[in-house]
């Protein structure tokens, strides 16, 4: 017999609804409920993939005023890389991103991938093409597929969760060797040494300077170092094969 607190019990429990379920003719599991919804959100950003064009992805703290100078400096470079023939990405909110967005010229593309979370603010007003997503690894999915650069302004556990996303997957080779910048040598000090001392002990594959580069607030070095467009470098374009994987898994639940 097995417990009732134990997790094949839970298994047994969750298999009995979906059998339930399914003999009624419907799939509401909440399995069969993430894949659909994942799918279309896999979706959404597919069909914007066919039309982009090149562009980086710019990330950093929703909590930045306008009144601050790292704000201007965001509106500044995004101007300077949207001139240079990039399409600019956000994460869609206030602060670095609504910065970014503002920064890009009238008439140019200026995309904001925005997360559903009960405390965020509601998406900025310089974006001209949002996206809505509740799961993180679309949304994720969403800026690598998106961009052939990323460059990260100064920001919190959200811009560091987007950067270590991006720099394992260039660590162990699943995506392209595209730009990753962090800027402002003094705000990222102490994580340089300590991406300096993962790769002193052997934590990771490939040495920091091939995952990524430490820069000063220089919007001339920045350009300079994206250099122009070359959308073949995007990091991989896999979203189709992801989008149509989750849909044979959903039509596999529902049956």
């Amino acid at each position: 017999r097995t417990a009732a607190g134990s997790p094949f019990a839970a298994n047994r429990i969750v298999e009995r609804r979906r059998t339930s379920s399914l003999r009624h003719g419907r799939s509401s599991s909440p399995v069969s409920q993430f894949t659909v919804k994942a799918e279309e959100e896999l979706n959404q950003y597919k069909r914007l993939l066919q039309v982009i064009g090149p562009a980086v992805s710019i990330f950093g703290s929703a909590r930045i005023k306008p009144y601050d100078k790292r704000y201007k400096f965001t509106m500044n470079l995004a101007r300077a890389l949207s001139d240079q023939g990039y399409s600019i990405v956000t994460g869609g909110g206030p602060g670095i991103m609504e910065a970014a967005n503002k920064g890009v010229p009238a008439g140019r593309l200026s995309v904001g991938l925005a997360i559903q979370l009960p405390l965020e603010e509601k998406p900025n007003e310089a974006v001209n093409e949002l996206l809505m997503f509740k799961y993180f690894f679309a949304r994720k999915m969403a800026f690598i597929n998106f961009s052939e650069a990323f460059i990260a302004v100064h920001g919190g556990f959200g811009t560091l969760d987007e950067f270590f996303e991006i720099v394992a997957l260039k660590d162990r080779r699943l995506v392209t060797d595209l730009p990753v910048v962090l800027v402002s040598k003094k705000f990222y000090s102490g994580l340089f040494h300590l991406m300096r001392n993962i790769e002193r002990y052997g934590f990771s594959r490939r040495p920091m300077k091939d995952l990524f580069d430490l820069k000063d607030s220089s919007i001339p070095e920045e350009v300079r170092f994206l250099g122009p467009p070359q959308e073949e470098r995007r990091a991989y374009k896999n979203g189709n094969d992801i989008a149509g994987a989750m849909a044979q898994f959903s039509k596999g639940i529902k049956r």
